[in-house]
């Protein structure tokens, strides 16, 4: 006898299709959060990446070292100060009148102090001709020059030498240095916040402030993507706080406490060769050493109440010319009263420091340390120059001739945690 068995029908019930619906709208939400999660991710990273290179066009990279020396470059080092805007790492800014007339000023703030009308505005090139790009073929052309310049005094170069960034789009685009948000709504800032803008100081941290996925400022966060997120480049990363500096100083030797004397030689000849008046006359120059130059020995020259030994002003000399030296020697060498000046930057153009009074150093010829101390002051990185110098009698302030004699100015890097200090002069 044959038994049919009949066919079963495979399917889902009603539960498992419930399960299965459910398992793919929690997979699809997980999905739609990683997304967007990584979404977030993307612009956060884009708005650091943005924020990092506006650091460095700023300050530079002092953690790198170029040929032995830690890059101190950007605007802070030709300016010497950080932006006022944003827009200052792209174009170079001046300040006019109402009526376009142009004012010397280098910064925003003091163009505006001066009249509240004044404008600051914005150069198509370092020439306010819109084509020259050179010094000499600005000011050949009639045009004033913006750009960066050479100190005759100190051969520091000063003043704006941008663009400071590379962008895909024009300094008057809104977008132009935009975070990852889009948030380019102003041409200044190019949407980013700049904490107190005109009036911050140089020694004052320096902050620029996304302003985050709602494009409005709330508090301070990075924790979740959505919060702002502020960078900030703090003051011992592009100043230093300068109080004292010790330098070795290379003293000059002036002799005179060695050959403090006088000469026996009735005279001498511009060439020594001739060692008599007469025969020097012929074709040189006879020095007579009396400073009555009728009398040509000691004895007259003294009874005629004449200085002796005029000419010949030291042993050496008087040796050489086979005369006698009558010394006197002194018991110390003479000193020298000196003074010590720091150049750098601010708003453009070369400023200077100066010691708060002069030191003395023996003019022995020996290496001596000695200390000066400055009103303390922050001073902003990169490269800057000091002179030691002759003090007047009465103010470091007003210069004097560069001690010892000849000596040039001496060019030095200011960087973070780099000590300026037990320089060799």
């Amino acid at each position: 006898m044959a038994f049919h068995t009949p066919n079963k029908i495979n399917g889902f019930t009603l539960i498992e299709l419930i399960v299965v619906l459910t398992i793919g709208v929690a997979l699809a939400g997980i999905a739609v959060k990683s997304a967007s999660d990584l979404a977030f991710v993307a612009r956060y990273e884009q708005t650091s990446e943005m924020a990092n290179r506006i650091k460095a066009a700023i300050i530079g990279s002092p953690g790198k070292y170029i040929n032995g020396q830690p890059d101190i470059s950007g605007y802070v080092a030709d300016m010497g100060r950080t932006p006022e805007y944003l827009r200052d790492l792209l174009q170079a800014g001046y300040c006019k009148t109402a009526t376009g007339a142009y004012l010397e000023h280098k910064s925003a703030a003091s163009c505006k102090l001066l009249n509240s009308t004044n404008i600051w505005d914005w150069a198509d090139t370092p020439c306010l001709d819109g084509t020259s790009l050179t010094k000499t073929e600005c000011v050949t052309n009639g045009s004033t020059w913006l750009g960066v310049d050479l100190d005759s005094t100190t051969n520091l170069k000063h003043g704006w030498n941008g663009p400071y960034l590379q962008t895909a789009k024009l300094a008057d685009n809104n977008a132009a240095l935009e975070d990852g948000w889009g948030n380019g709504t102003e041409n200044e800032n190019y949407g980013w916040v700049v904490n107190n803008n005109l009036s911050i100081a140089v020694g004052d941290t320096f902050a620029i402030k996304s302003k985050g996925k709602d494009q409005i400022i709330n508090a301070d966060g990075c924790l979740i993507y959505e919060d702002d997120c502020a960078y900030e480049i703090q003051a011992n990363e592009y100043t230093k706080i300068i109080s004292a500096i010790t330098v070795s100083i290379n003293s000059d030797d002036t002799q005179s406490y060695r050959d403090n004397g006088d000469c026996d030689l009735a005279g001498y000849c511009s060439d020594p060769f001739f060692t008599d008046k007469a025969s020097c006359e012929a074709s040189n120059t006879w020095h007579p050493n009396c400073s009555d130059s009728t009398q040509l020995t000691k004895l007259g020259c003294e009874a005629a109440l004449g200085t002796w030994g005029a000419s010949l002003t030291n042993n050496a000399q008087c040796l050489f010319h086979s005369g006698t030296w009558s010394t006197s020697i002194s018991t110390s060498p003479p000193s020298q009263e000196i003074c010590m000046k720091i150049f750098y930057r601010k708003d453009g153009v070369i400023e200077s420091l100066v010691s708060t009074g002069f030191r003395t150093i023996n003019r022995e010829g020996t290496t001596q340390d000695t200390s000066f101390t400055f009103p303390s002051a922050d001073i902003p990185n990169g490269i800057n120059a000091i002179e030691i110098y002759e003090y007047d009698g009465a103010d470091c302030a007003n210069g004097g001739l560069t001690y010892p004699t000849g000596h040039r100015i001496q060019h030095l890097t200011f960087a973070p945690y780099k000590t300026i200090d037990h320089l060799v002069w």
